[in-house]
């Protein structure tokens, strides 16, 4: 397993697809005496074989706990098609994949791998004050800004026109589908992240994180405020965390609380043009975030 340092914590890791495997590389940490906060392990083989409390179920997986451990069991066409080990609250995360497998559900197996392990870190962030958001993350003037939406509404699109209308110099995507935002001394900070979807615009680096602006389509450019239960909803809707974990969405209500109190929060209707990032530069102006 190779070492790395992601959102400012050490993390053991393997992988079995070329697409993480290559993405991650920039993240890599060449100290293999540090020991690791979060491991997460993905490998093809034989599933583990064990009994347990059966805690959910469903046709197309279940969960049990046992040992101390909270397994996973996937099926796809009644076989079993993966299993999800986890233990130590998430920070210990093992993915055995069955040999032949290399799609679910229209997903290759590189996507597969990505999404797995996304989770699985999102899941041990919790842990470590953080979780990892869907949203497409730039720093501008050392400050970080998050725009987030529904896929498709075009919050990609959104980011490339920053750097066209200020350049690439002075507009950093840090990540182009799920960054990581962790609070650290009681101040929250956006970090780029090896998962980035379909995109591998992603770099390792951070700044603090300034406001996260949610995107709808539309043939104006206006901009709003939201109130922190319009902010909150999205927040759900967009934050990464395992819904059936109790004591992980207590963590990560806590987390998103403090946030609504610190951080600005804003909904853009907007169309494709460099008014679109006009309208919001202005807006952070005027409130002194940017």
């Amino acid at each position: 397993m190779q070492k790395y340092c992601i959102a400012d914590l050490i993390l053991n890791m393997s992988f079995c697809g070329s697409t993480m495997i290559e993405r991650s590389h920039k993240y890599q940490l060449d100290r293999p005496s540090v020991e690791s906060q979060i491991q997460i392990e993905s490998k093809r083989g034989e599933a583990l074989q064990t009994e347990g409390c059966v805690i959910r179920k469903s046709e197309e997986q279940y969960t049990i706990e046992a040992e101390g451990k909270r397994i996973t069991f996937f099926f796809k066409d009644k076989l079993l098609s993966r299993q999800k080990i986890a233990e130590n609250n998430g920070r210990t995360v093992e993915i055995r994949y069955a040999p032949a497998l290399d799609s679910y559900k229209g997903l290759t197996f590189d996507e597969l791998e990505s999404s797995d392990t996304c989770s699985a870190f999102s899941n041990a962030l919790l842990e470590y004050e953080g979780v990892c958001f869907h949203a497409s993350a730039i720093v501008f003037e050392n400050t970080a800004l998050l725009f987030s939406a529904p896929s498709g509404t075009g919050k990609s699109t959104h980011t490339r026109l920053w750097q066209q209308c200020f350049g690439k110099d002075a507009v950093q995507i840090i990540n182009d589908d799920r960054p990581a935002i962790r609070r650290i001394d009681g101040r929250f900070r956006a970090y780029g992240t090896p998962w980035s979807g379909s995109s591998p615009l992603n770099i390792n680096t951070s700044a603090p994180l300034g406001a996260i602006v949610f995107l709808k389509q539309g043939t104006k450019n206006t901009i709003r405020k939201l109130s922190n239960r319009e902010a909150l909803k999205w927040l759900l809707y967009q934050a990464q965390y395992p819904k059936q974990n109790r004591k992980k969405v207590e963590k990560l209500m806590d987390l998103l609380e403090d946030m609504l109190m610190k951080i600005a929060f804003y909904e853009l209707t907007c169309n494709v043009s460099d008014e679109a990032v006009h309208t919001v530069y202005q807006q952070l102006r005027k409130d002194k975030i940017l």
